[in-house]
């Protein structure tokens, strides 16, 4: 059957129901068609040889690989294509594309998800908490799923529930089979689909989590089809059907965390830290965690897990091993988070290795969720934050300094340099314990303001070493 291909025209045609294969050869480009089996569509190249025996090679299927693609990937083949073939050899030709299709359809979705997981994001990059789990959120997006989509009412400038979409499992779908308009109409319905939490109680579709999820699988597809190329030895080149979001604008800034507790308004920072001693009495091991993680400066990753060999406390000291780039890091104790770790030591239960030695969690020690921690800081009159917007708060003061150099207060922050200078810079211990101080000085101070202006009488403190600091209200 000869016909001029065109999209419409491939579109149209059905696949086949009696087993056997329908072979269309495009008029417009010689030797150029289209196979159509029982679940697939394939372009093909065949090249006449000066005896008559054709050589085939099979560029793709249709979905994966576009038609114009396929008209310049066959244009290239056929040129090269000059030399016939035997009989037996073109036999032999058919069974392997027989067994190459079947393979094939074994690569699912899921499959593909499955190789990148073990052998890029674990093999090559780590396998970090925060990335594996971003990668099953981007199983999620691909399996059955029923969203409830919302519709933005220009009247009342209110997003409301509109109707129920079923989405389809694609994780079984052979991964050559996903087209990218399907691609493009399954995002569209998630961008408009209802969160399972409400960011501050208000209805508004999810904005972040689908993107992370959509990226991770192209990808995935990146990942996969140059080394599909080499194994096929050089005859299958795949697009990226991801790729169409971009064409479309699909991409969205999400919008950059700025949540932190203002330490430089006493009577927002006041109020937290007043919460924070109240919790004290409650849950000490949760407060002694949370004042340890803004007096650090540190991640949640880096802190739930600490256990005692990595501490020295006559050094004043703790070494962060399990950080998000991989890098040890030993971080100086400034006064009262050397008297949290103290009071740790003495208060845990005998031998434990956990410093938040916390029996309530499965793990024996604080769980990285502690959510519901700085929910009851927030009903103790406390701004309500999370474990980063920590890490965000001691930043922010620390830059506030204006002798303070960057390069250390990375260092504080773990933060990694790639630069040449990277290998000129020395830790000096004594000036990175200073801005430690400093940051939780400051801290204190404006705790001591506000306490001064609501109970008109002095805030004082234990020190690490039993000593009580007064902090007098400014001039």
């Amino acid at each position: 059957m000869a016909q001029k291909l065109t999209k419409a025209l491939i579109d149209s045609l059905p696949f086949s129901t009696d087993g056997n294969q329908l072979t269309v050869m495009d008029t417009t480009t010689p030797g150029f068609g289209l196979r159509i089996g029982g679940q697939s569509k394939t372009f093909i190249a065949i090249k006449r040889t000066p005896h008559g025996t054709p050589k085939r090679v099979t560029l793709g299927k249709y979905g994966a690989l576009t038609l114009d693609s396929a008209r310049k990937m066959a244009m290239e083949v056929l040129s090269q294509l000059t030399h016939g073939v035997d009989i037996n050899a073109e036999k032999k030709a058919v069974k392997g594309e027989r067994h190459v299709a079947a393979a094939q359809d074994v690569q699912t979705l899921g499959w593909l998800f499955k190789e990148y997981k073990e052998k890029h994001l674990i093999a090559t990059k780590g396998g970090s908490a925060g990335t594996l789990q971003s990668m099953k959120d981007c199983e999620d997006m691909f399996k059955e799923r029923r969203c409830q989509t919302l519709k933005f009412n220009k009247d009342t400038d209110l997003w409301e529930e509109s109707k129920i979409v079923l989405l389809k499992d694609w994780l079984d779908t052979p991964l050559r089979s996903i087209a990218p308009t399907e691609i493009l109409k399954r995002f569209e319905v998630m961008e408009v689909t209802r969160p399972s939490k409400l960011i501050g109680g208000k209805l508004a579709p999810m904005v972040r989590t689908h993107q992370v999820g959509y990226k991770f699988a192209q990808g995935a597809f990146e990942f996969f089809i140059p080394r599909n190329f080499h194994s096929s030895g050089q005859t299958e080149m795949l697009e990226n059907p991801f790729k169409i979001l971009k064409v479309f604008n699909k991409w969205k800034a999400v919008g950059v965390r700025s949540r932190f507790v203002d330490f430089q308004d006493s009577d927002e920072f006041g109020p937290w830290w007043s919460a924070l001693q109240k919790y004290r009495e409650i849950a000490p091991v949760p407060a002694d965690y949370i004042e340890f993680s803004i007096l650090q400066g540190g991640r949640s990753i880096e802190i739930v897990n600490m256990t005692w060999s990595m501490v020295d406390l006559r050094k004043m000291q703790v070494t962060y091993n399990k950080t998000k780039n991989k890098e040890s890091y030993t971080i100086p104790l400034s006064r009262r988070a050397l008297a949290i770790l103290t009071r740790r030591l003495e208060m845990n239960a005998k031998g434990n290795e956990w410093v938040w030695y916390y029996p309530e969690s499965k793990t024996l020690h604080i769980p990285k969720d502690t959510k519901h921690h700085f929910h009851k800081l927030e009903e103790l009159g406390g701004k309500y934050v999370t474990t980063h917007d920590l890490k965000r708060t001691w930043a922010s003061a620390a830059h506030s300094f204006p002798d303070f150099k960057e390069r250390d207060v990375d260092y504080l922050l773990k933060h990694k340099h790639s630069d040449v200078n990277k290998h000129y810079y020395v830790k000096n211990e004594p000036l990175l314990r200073k801005i430690l101080q400093a940051v939780e000085d400051m801290f204190l101070s404006k705790a001591a303001e506000y306490d001064v202006k609501m109970n008109g009488k002095v805030w004082s403190q234990l020190s690490g070493n039993g000593a009580t600091t007064r902090h007098w209200p400014l001039a």
